[in-house]
């Protein structure tokens, strides 16, 4: 189910990572993704860091 998540994952998604961040993905490519927090700063998180997908 995680690998399914992940691998569906696209921009605009807010996810939940392992380190409790809640963060919007920004761009997804193969082994990372590039996440934005609140206040717009970006960065790389490995796809196995993602905890949960955030639904509305």
């Amino acid at each position: 189910a995680h690998k399914e998540m992940v691998a569906n994952l696209k921009k605009g998604d807010k996810i939940v990572t392992n380190g409790g961040l809640i963060v919007e993905v920004s761009n997804v490519g193969d082994e990372s993704l590039t996440v934005k927090n609140s206040d717009g700063t970006e960065m790389k998180l490995v796809k196995e860091f993602v905890s949960k997908l955030l639904e509305d």
